[in-house]
Order: structure tokens, then C-alpha cells, then sequence
């Protein structure tokens, strides 16, 4: 009987410390979940919604990089609309290329998003072989694009992967800010050139007008822990 009661008392325990665990890290977990399915959330709230006529573009309108990729290239009004839709509209998990609504081919930054995937067939996977692949850029190092009736050459000069765990990460600087005063740009501009994972040889200054190609990386750490891993491409115009 004796043992019995120490057993009970022993299992209260547990349960009271698993309770007390769980109320301590309630708001982490529930940050946690919230960021896991934020991206499934996006995906249902756009499946069924019509194309906005704000964002049908140019039908010759594209991206392509020295035979390796050619894509359409979609405007975006904000909700990232033609990332899980196809060009009738309908929905589509891999998308097309689409040019961030803050910016477009004349301002300073320029920033374009599409998708890689696991299985291969994602509109930007062309971009996961320059990631520490050095023979891969000196072959393929130019990207052209074509927008809204005008003809624009970029060269890469940095690739690197963004391992941002977190919203104030300085890492994401390149997606939370399009606007610069020059002595900023100046900065800003060599911290991308500093960051690249080889020297691409290419030399940038302040009046460089800039293109970013943001893909998902598929680097085998961005599946074996929650991160934001992203592939990113830095051009310069030429």
C-alpha cells in the first residue's frame, strides 16, 4: 500500500511539472505554430482569388539567365499572388517569378521572388547550382530580363545564403528595405559583394543600380531546422 502511494505521489509530480513546462513556454509554442502555418494560411486565403487586373502585365514580359532559365515575369500587387497561381490563374504550388511591389528595373534595388522546390520542377531552381559552385557562375553569369517593353542586363557579383532565424535579423536588411540615401547605399551595396560565398570578381560602387533573385535554398540544413534559409542572387546593372 505504502508503495503504492509513493507511486501515486510520484506520477502527481510529473503531471504538475508537465503542466507548470508547458504554461511557461505556452507563448513560444504558440509563436512556433503560428510561424509553421503561416505559409499554408497564405496559400488557402489566395487559392480562389480572381486575377487583379493591377497585376496583369506585359505578356513578353521575362527573366532568363545564359540558357538555364527562362521564365514570364508576373508584377505583384502585395500578396504575392503568382507565387501559388499560374498564368490563367488557377492554382498553381510552384508559381511564376514575380517583381517585389516596391520596386521595379529603375530604382535603385530591384528585388524578383519565385520558388525552388524538392522535387525539382520550382521556376528558380536553375539558382540552387550556384550555391558554392564557383565553375557553375563563371559559365552562367549574366541575367537578362525584359520589362515592359524595355531590355535590362545584369551580372552577378555575390551569392549567398540568408540563415535569418528571426524578423530583426541584419540579414533580411535586403527584403525589408528598398529605399537608400547614397552614403547608406554605399554601405549596403559592399555588405552584399562582402557576403558572397566566393569572389566573384566583379567590383561594385554607389551608383550601381542592383537586381536580387530570392529563391527558397535547398541546402539540406534548411529541412532540419526552422529557419528562414534563402538562396539569394546579387546582380548588378550593366
Amino acid at each position: 500500500m505504502k508503495k503504492k502511494k509513493t507511486i501515486i505521489v510520484i506520477t502527481l509530480f510529473l503531471l504538475i511539472g508537465v503542466f507548470i513546462y508547458f504554461q511557461l513556454n505556452k507563448n513560444e509554442i504558440t509563436i512556433y505554430k503560428e510561424k509553421k502555418l503561416q505559409p499554408q494560411k497564405e496559400i488557402v486565403e489566395f487559392r480562389d482569388k480572381p486575377i487583379s487586373k493591377e497585376i496583369l502585365n506585359d505578356p513578353t514580359n521575362y527573366i532568363s539567365i545564359d540558357g538555364v532559365l527562362n521564365n514570364r515575369l508576373m508584377d505583384d500587387d502585395g500578396t504575392y499572388y503568382y507565387l501559388n497561381h499560374n498564368i490563367d490563374g488557377k492554382y498553381d504550388e510552384i508559381g511564376i517569378p514575380i517583381v517585389d511591389v516596391r520596386t521595379n528595373f529603375e530604382t535603385r534595388k530591384t528585388i524578383v521572388y519565385a520558388h525552388s522546390t524538392l522535387a525539382g520542377n520550382g521556376p528558380f531552381q536553375a539558382l540552387q547550382n550556384y550555391d558554392r559552385n564557383k565553375d557553375y557562375y563563371d559559365n552562367h553569369k549574366y541575367i537578362n530580363i525584359r520589362y515592359n517593353g524595355k531590355e535590362y542586363k545584369y551580372e552577378i557579383f555575390s551569392v549567398f545564403l540568408s540563415l535569418a532565424d528571426n524578423d530583426n535579423s541584419p540579414e533580411l536588411e535586403y527584403f525589408y528595405n528598398t529605399l537608400y540615401v547614397d552614403s547608406e547605399w554605399e554601405d549596403i551595396i559592399h555588405y552584399y559583394k562582402d557576403k558572397s560565398q566566393y569572389d566573384t570578381g566583379v567590383a561594385v560602387n554607389k551608383s550601381d543600380k542592383i537586381l536580387i533573385l530570392q529563391t527558397c535554398s535547398m541546402d539540406p540544413n534548411y529541412y532540419e531546422k526552422y529557419y528562414r534559409y534563402n538562396l539569394l542572387i546579387f546582380a548588378k546593372k550593366i
